[in-house]
């Protein structure tokens, strides 16, 4: 939840390292690779965004539509790369 609210206030390497840190704890959740991805993003850390992308698309324990969200988002990254 605190790196939700952090990369909600725009402090996105806050919030990266805190999706690292819950991500080390539960690496099948596939929410904190998308917010993890999210704010590689913003920080234009585009390497860090796609590869936490892909790592969503392998987690079936997330929903259609996040799984939609994160195929567009892997659309822009990869123009990036």
């Amino acid at each position: 939840m605190r790196a939700s609210i952090l990369q909600r206030l725009g402090q996105h390497k806050e919030s990266r390292e805190e999706y690292t840190r819950a991500i080390s704890l539960s690496p099948e959740e596939g929410r904190w690779w998308v917010g993890l991805g999210i704010s590689a993003e913003a920080l234009q850390d585009w390497q860090a965004a796609h590869d936490a992308y892909l790592k969503v698309q392998t987690n079936t324990r997330i929903s259609e539509n996040l799984q939609k969200f994160v195929k567009q988002r892997l659309l822009v990254v990869e123009q990036f790369l």
